[in-house]
């Protein structure tokens, strides 16, 4: 089976078992050689039972084979664009960590979208409207639910991009999928099923961010929560294990093993860079340190072994940023780690699986 871009109107991810569907059928009828269009019906498949149907107006069929996972095409939409799971090179979510102001906000997007337009990355705009689980409660939160919608919903319209946030509680997820278009949830809510659940009546992207304290095989149970609810649009995300009390550590491993969910899979490259409540306040308190500078070890080792997307936030004032400072990437450095990071992502056969031969050799090896 051969990697496919679908050009569409709506919004959406959807996970398609091939031999069971009209997309598979027409797929299997075209030839390897050259790159031709079909007109696809599809039916979506999410967890047990059957989906909504769709109507994709054009495949292009890509020459470069793709990985697959029993034998399913995940594919995503951002505005006019549906991608596949082999994005070329990958997808960008990336913003300032939380909303400080419109002004700023408006400020952060306009210019990621100048960088990414430039390199011809597809960008999921992202900020958070609450910080809920910060180390101290003296810490800024951001401006709150519907003030930080109202301006995720301006920098959605004004720049036409489509956006990513986190949610806490269920009762939020209803208002956000009004305006984001990928909805997130919090490591530490990895596992908690009333979320998850609310986040997938909506009917929105769930980005699923794995838990610091879980193995990648818990992944794969948040990730059908999700489908179970009759949601097929979900990715999950590595950002790193804990490693003793006040530090984290990124296991390349996982994000072989996080395929086992079946669906795209996210790095997140800053907050993986964390030491939580690693540092000393003056007077009382901590508050969590980082390691920006080893931010492009990590986003390098990540697009080598092939990810789908990128997670990063990005900061024009990091020593300045009101929260997760330390690991917010500086804007002046983002274009020319992101020209780097496509160059090996496109140097890279990660997203090939690569097949190992256990024969013996012989003499004539």
């Amino acid at each position: 089976m051969r990697g496919c871009e679908i050009f569409d109107d709506p919004i959406f991810m959807c996970s398609l078992d091939v031999e069971d569907t009209e997309l598979g059928r027409s797929l299997h009828q075209i030839h390897d050689e050259g790159t031709m269009l079909a007109v696809a019906r599809i039916l979506f498949r999410g967890g047990k039972g059957v989906g909504r149907t769709g109507i994709l107006k054009a495949v292009r069929v890509a020459r470069t084979p793709v990985k697959m996972q029993h034998h399913a095409i995940i594919v995503m939409a951002m505005h006019e664009t549906i991608f596949p799971m082999a994005a070329d090179p990958f997808f960008l979510m990336a913003g300032p960590n939380v909303i400080e102001s419109e002004e700023h906000i408006m400020k952060m997007a306009r210019q990621i979208k100048s960088v990414t337009n430039q390199l011809g990355l597809k960008l999921i705009f992202k900020s958070s409207f609450d910080k809920a689980n910060r180390t101290s409660a003296q810490s800024f939160r951001g401006p709150g639910l519907e003030e930080g919608l109202k301006i995720l919903e301006k920098v959605k319209t004004t720049f036409d991009l489509p956006i990513v946030t986190d949610v806490h509680e269920p009762y939020q997820c209803e208002a956000v999928g009004k305006v984001a278009d990928v909805i997130q949830i919090p490591a530490f809510l990895c596992r908690q099923t009333d979320l998850l659940v609310a986040a997938a009546k909506t009917g929105k992207v769930i980005n699923i961010k794995k838990g610091q304290f879980c193995a990648s095989s818990v992944m794969a149970n948040s990730a059908e929560k999700v489908r179970l609810a009759g949601n097929p649009n979900v990715m999950v995300c590595e950002r790193g294990t804990m490693f003793g009390y006040n530090d984290l550590i990124v296991d390349p491993r996982n994000l072989e093993w996080l395929r086992e969910a079946n669906c795209p899979v996210v790095a997140d490259i800053t907050h993986s860079l964390q030491q939580p409540a690693g540092r000393k306040l003056d007077g009382v308190g901590v508050a969590s340190g980082g390691l920006r500078d080893m931010i492009p070890c990590i986003a390098r080792t990540c697009v080598a072994i092939g990810v789908d997307g990128i997670f990063m936030e990005v900061h024009d004032n990091p020593l300045k940023a009101p929260v997760d400072g330390p690991t917010q990437w500086p804007l002046r450095n983002l274009e020319p780690l992101l020209e780097e990071l496509i160059a090996i992502a496109k140097a890279s056969k990660g997203k090939e699986k690569m097949d190992i031969d256990l024969t013996p050799v012989d003499e004539d090896f």
